[in-house]
């Protein structure tokens, strides 16, 4: 497709990402669709991006902005979005990067055969920058359309990513952002958007998120584990104010997210500070006694931390049997970082 009467908007935030930035750019204006905007607001980067965008000035499509000083990653986001015209829009981080040129056509025409649909999700890819390599699920979505309260309760068997979704610009802007400063607000935002529409689907690798160094930090934090898991109760009540579902539904599924949530943050401690796993434990229990319970407990977290003392057999078990490659790639990834501090 080359053009529609929908404008879609293209919203790059950054800061000092100059050496990823203009393969985020280039990725966006190399997208077939016509009808098309894209938007960079720089946080008052030190490096030199206004250097490298500087390129991109004669391309009619393109829009660069930058604050007079820092006012901090969730600001700059809400005032990136406040520049955009379009009526669906797309939030991609100056170090990531679109994977297919055909995305954006492809998401406006499952729009426009399903005028319910309120997002278009692809699939995205990992790419581990200290490699070069990319990870990919082989998980495929079931359908080109569900319904959002669908996509909502089954969100532990399919997580999906801010990076690859295409959202409508107006209810985003009427239902607001992530509500919470969570590591994974994303998530949080994705949730609640699902409460107000319907879901596509594009069954190809559209996006590529890239691990780096910067990626790390704040995953090893017991207090933001632990804050993080906003993510899913601010959604919860969201569904319960809004009598999304029948109270006994939600609860059920309040307990599959903190199980899958806890027991998924446990394995990635195992191997990037393994130190902090008692520690991590009882905050878990602080928590929600039950919970830990649940998870402690959990045979497959026991029968994790006994093959992984068999690197081959971790890998082979959660790529093919769990259907996790990118999952396990990422442990590797993390083990890798953990030795490098010894």
């Amino acid at each position: 497709m080359a053009n529609s009467n929908l404008k879609v908007s293209i919203l790059i935030p950054s800061y000092n990402q100059s050496k990823y930035l203009i393969a985020a750019i280039d990725s966006a204006l190399q997208q077939d669709y016509e009808n098309l905007e894209v938007i960079v607001s720089d946080n008052c980067s030190t490096d030199d991006t206004l250097t490298h965008v500087s390129r991109y000035t004669a391309d009619n499509r393109f829009k660069f902005y930058r604050n007079e000083e820092n006012i901090g990653m969730g600001a700059n986001a809400h005032k990136l979005f406040s520049y955009a015209k379009g009526d669906f829009a797309l939030f991609l981080p100056g170090d990531d990067l679109l994977l297919c040129n055909e995305f954006i056509s492809d998401a406006v025409r499952i729009i426009e055969t399903y005028p319910s649909i309120v997002a278009v999700f692809g699939k995205n890819k990992t790419l581990f920058d200290d490699t070069g390599k990319m990870a990919e699920s082989n998980c495929n979505y079931p359908a080109e359309y569900m319904t959002g309260k669908d996509v909502f309760l089954n969100f532990t068997k399919r997580r999906l990513g801010v990076l690859s979704c295409l959202f409508n610009r107006n209810l985003v802007q009427n239902i607001g952002f992530s509500e919470t400063k969570a590591l994974s607000g994303d998530f949080e935002f994705i949730l609640r958007l699902c409460l107000h529409g319907n879901i596509g689907f594009i069954n190809k690798h559209t996006a590529a998120w890239r691990r780096h160094e910067e990626n790390y930090s704040r995953m090893v934090d017991i207090e933001t584990l632990i804050n993080n898991t906003a993510y899913f109760e601010v959604p919860y009540r969201t569904a319960i104010q809004s009598n999304a579902f029948d109270k006994c539904t939600l609860d059920k599924w309040l307990k599959e997210m903190r199980t899958s949530y806890f027991f998924s943050r446990l394995i990635k401690l195992h191997y990037l500070a393994p130190e902090l796993i008692p520690e991590f434990e009882e905050a878990i229990k602080q928590y929600n006694a039950e919970i830990y319970k649940s998870v402690t407990g959990d045979i497959r977290l026991k029968l994790f931390r006994l093959i992984s003392r068999f690197s081959s057999l971790t890998y082979l078990i959660f790529k093919y049997v769990l259907n996790q490659g990118p999952f396990i790639r990422e442990l590797y990834s993390f083990k890798r970082k953990a030795t490098e501090k010894l």
